[in-house]
């Protein structure tokens, strides 16, 4: 595979790891997003874009900033709010991030831009909250492909 899907793939992995419970889509087509969101939350990554690259030419390398969209989704959960859940999901992907900025030395680093803050949540409906935001990955190839 490309370096352009295995970094997406990569992120998704580790977020999966850090989010027991969470439902956890996108990326490899086989997922199709459920009528309901589970009462854990659901988040959806995308592959993105690695975007235009910048050029080293001696030797030849690409150098990308990678942007993985991603949305964190969630119901309210107990005592919690939707926007409650969603922040303690965005808790859980920091501590991931945090804990491998080079995903086991796929990337050079791993970053994510902050989504809105809480008062700017998307209500979905009265009873759920989301959030979108991007994770940004900077790494380099020796080829465009």
């Amino acid at each position: 595979m490309s370096k352009s899907l295995d970094v997406p793939l990569a992120v998704k992995a580790m977020f999966a790891a850090a989010l027991p419970g969470v439902d956890l889509q996108g990326i490899d087509g086989e997922d199709a997003a459920p009528d309901r969101i589970g009462t854990n939350g659901r988040v959806t990554i995308e592959a993105g874009d690695p975007g235009k690259p910048e050029i080293d030419l001696c030797p030849p390398t690409y150098n990308y900033e990678h942007q993985i969209p991603f949305t964190v989704e969630a119901p309210p959960s107990g005592d919690l709010t939707g926007a409650q859940v969603v922040d303690a999901i965005l808790d859980l992907m920091a501590a991931a991030l945090e804990a491998d900025r080079f995903l086991g030395g796929l990337v050079d680093y791993l970053d994510a831009s902050a989504p809105p803050s809480n008062d700017d949540y998307v209500e979905a409906s009265l009873t759920t909250s989301s959030v979108s935001g991007v994770i940004i990955a900077t790494y380099s190839t020796p080829h465009p492909l």
